[in-house]
């Protein structure tokens, strides 16, 4: 149901791209709560 999403990092809203270079993949909990914050860090699980 739900898993892994690409993510913009620097979010279309504000002026980003669809370049690689701006995508990463994110957990859909992670990418909710960073939604189009600029400053957002998530924890490293190792």
């Amino acid at each position: 149901m739900y898993g892994w999403e690409i993510d913009h990092i620097i979010p279309l809203s504000l002026g980003g791209t669809d370049d690689i270079a701006n995508l990463q993949p994110l957990h859909w909990e992670n990418n909710r709560k960073k939604s189009d914050n600029l400053e957002w860090s998530c924890a490293i699980v190792t």
